[in-house]
């Protein structure tokens, strides 16, 4: 089925959308994907999104074509989808997405409920409000070690909760690696301050 006008306006809408997380998004671009991933500008190299000429011509022709792309390809997807857009693709980095502005794209699923207490819940507002820009609302005898290593426990509690049980367990390996490395880091910097003392 040729593509018509709102399918179009579809794609547009979602290299727009591209665009502003950061991508090089741009259609009809090139002769093919070799020229177009060679005329991506060098600081784009790792984010971008097109299709080439002949991919406009099968576009025209029946409604789908392949994206070259580079990035993150669960953001790009999910723009993709959120703009009506139909998406194929074998999870290879190397492997182009295909698209059909004929098909409806696959409902997302169902967001997860999560159970956590009121403890951690007010802990992950503290994180919030301190990602926004307020003043850091830790008490003055709480140190950054003390913050990651409650953030870890809050993390590990999540990942239980959300019923990741492996994942969880590494999780709380490499928290205690970070751990380790970090009260090694605070003894060498304290015992800097005691020889130059």
């Amino acid at each position: 089925m040729p593509v018509d006008a709102g399918d179009y306006v579809k794609i547009e809408r979602a290299f727009e959308e591209l665009r502003a997380f950061g991508y090089f998004a741009k259609q009809n671009f090139q002769c093919c994907q070799s020229c177009g991933c060679a005329a991506v500008p060098e600081e784009f190299a790792e984010r971008y999104v097109f299709y080439h000429y002949q991919d406009a011509e099968d576009l025209e022709r029946d409604g789908s074509c392949y994206l070259a792309w580079a990035g993150d390809f669960g953001l790009i997807e999910r723009i993709l989808h959120r703009n009506g857009i139909y998406t194929e693709h074998d999870g290879e980095p190397g492997t182009r997405i295909y698209i059909d502005t004929t098909r409806e794209p696959e409902p997302p699923e169902p967001a997860r409920i999560v159970s956590i207490s009121m403890e951690d819940a007010q802990f992950l507002r503290r994180i919030a409000e301190t990602v926004r820009g307020y003043p850091p609302p830790w008490p003055e005898e709480q140190t950054w070690g003390d913050f990651e290593r409650e953030l870890g426990r809050v993390t590990i509690r999540l990942i239980h909760a959300m019923g990741y049980a492996m994942p969880a367990y590494e999780v709380v390996k490499e928290q205690r690696r970070e751990e380790a490395e970090l009260d090694e880091f605070i003894n060498e910097m304290l015992k800097e301050e005691q020889d130059d003392g």
